[in-house]
Parts: structure tokens; C-alpha cells; sequence
């Protein structure tokens, strides 16, 4: 049974006193050699979305807010333009890697996870 394990929005935007904390354990999981692969999402935000016009919401808007806090070393990290992590470009990779169980972690500070 082929896992994957899929880092949702671990970006600066995110980053609070609580958030901060999870960062260790996440990374932890990363090393872990539990996992057959692993995905990390990446939110990017601009000032053309619902995000910024209906919300006001500036987070994940340019570069450096939209960057990723732990190093993402040499696996794949899908840029994602709404709230859920399941794109296409997501669904894709499942059914191109035959993958059979997936491990969420991130940070679910509004609606991410």
C-alpha cells in the first residue's frame, strides 16, 4: 500500500505563536521514512482573487508570505489558488502514483486542512 503524506499551507502567512509549535512535529513526520512519498500545497493569493476582494484577506499574496516555512527538500509542492488541497493537479498525481492512503498535517488556521 503505496502512502503519501501531504503538508497542507505550512507558509508564513500561517505562522502564529500556535502555529509555531506544530512545526517540529510536522518536520518529524517529514524524516519519518513512514511515507512512500510526500506533497506539500502551497496557497498563493493575489489581488485579483475572492480572497482579497470579497475577504480583504492579504495573507499568501506575494512571495515571501506565500513561502514555505520547513524545507521542502527535493518533493513536489503544488501551488493551489482556493481553499481545498484536492486539485486536479492533486488527483493526478494520486492516480499517476498509485497512491492508496494519504496523511494530512498542516496548519488549519481557517479552512486549509
Amino acid at each position: 500500500m503505496k502512502k503519501l503524506l501531504l503538508v497542507i499551507d505550512v507558509q508564513k502567512s500561517f505562522i502564529t505563536e500556535d502555529t509555531k509549535k506544530i512545526l517540529p512535529k510536522i518536520e518529524k513526520l517529514i524524516d519519518s521514512n513512514l511515507y512512500d512519498d510526500v506533497v506539500f500545497t502551497r496557497f498563493i493569493n493575489s489581488y485579483e482573487s475572492r480572497f482579497y476582494k470579497d475577504l480583504n484577506y492579504e495573507g499568501c499574496i506575494n512571495e515571501y508570505t506565500s513561502s514555505l516555512v520547513i524545507d521542502s527538500k527535493n518533493y513536489k509542492v503544488l501551488k493551489k489558488y482556493t481553499y481545498t488541497s484536492l486539485t486536479d493537479e492533486l488527483k493526478d498525481y494520486i492516480k499517476d502514483n498509485n497512491i492508496e492512503k494519504i496523511y494530512l498535517c498542516g496548519f488549519d488556521t481557517n479552512a486549509c486542512v
